[in-house]
């Protein structure tokens, strides 16, 4: 079936069109890893040891720009057009700017999950694939704690802040909550654009005693 779908729809880089990939070396190569110097939601100067100014989260590791036209491209592609293979390169770009900050020895890898519905329409939750690429390259679990209980308006949809925040509040909920006590966490996403889908499941992680949580997602919308 793959032969076919290849033959009818060839590969093209979505970046040049170069053949037989959908985002070749030469262009992965182009795009610039943020270094992560200052807090995602106030600006503020930071590092790896501060706890950003919401007192929810330690930090939100941001690997590229959403502005580029080409990361926009994928992205879209990625979760519109569901080209699975194009969670290779994006978690490339998540694993450069996290080795940017620290290696993540002790950390538990958390998804954000999709409501089961919209996963249903889907067929997968962009942020687990993601997850499972990290948790391969450095060896740390991945643990699916985290359940949406809310089908929200996708918060893309939404321009203001203020009611991002409303539409993701109470969304999320903890299954087997002993699993994260004291635990080091690093919750996925793709993109962020206020923050607000990750401080909300922070503050629920939060809640039931998790201890650093660093958000990473592939770009700030």
């Amino acid at each position: 079936m793959n032969k076919i779908l290849d033959i009818l729809f060839p590969k093209k880089c979505l970046g040049c069109n170069r053949a037989n990939t959908y985002f070749c070396p030469f262009c992965f190569n182009e795009i610039e890893i943020y270094k992560n110097n200052y807090c995602f939601l106030c600006g503020k100067p930071t590092n790896q040891a501060n706890i950003c100014c919401n007192n929810l989260i330690n930090k939100i590791i941001v690997a590229v720009e959403y502005k580029d036209p080409i990361i926009r491209k994928i992205i879209k592609n990625f979760k519109y057009k569901y080209i699975k293979e194009l969670k290779i390169p994006l978690s490339k770009f998540l694993i450069a700017s996290l080795e940017n900050i620290e290696k993540p020895i002790d950390y538990i890898i958390i998804p954000i999950p999709l409501h089961k519905k919209r996963q249903r329409q889907r067929g997968f939750n962009q942020s687990e694939l993601l997850a499972q690429e990290i948790s391969k390259h450095f060896n740390i679990p991945i643990y699916n704690v985290l359940k949406r209980n809310i089908n929200t308006q996708a918060q893309a949809n939404i321009k203001d802040t203020e009611k991002r925040k409303e539409n993701i509040k109470d969304a999320f909920e903890i299954q087997n909550k002993e699993l994260i006590k004291n635990k080091n966490i690093i919750l996925i996403d793709d993109v962020a654009t206020t923050g607000a889908t990750l401080l909300e499941a922070s503050k629920i992680l939060k809640q039931n005693q998790a201890n650093k949580i660093y958000g990473l997602v592939v770009a700030k919308g």
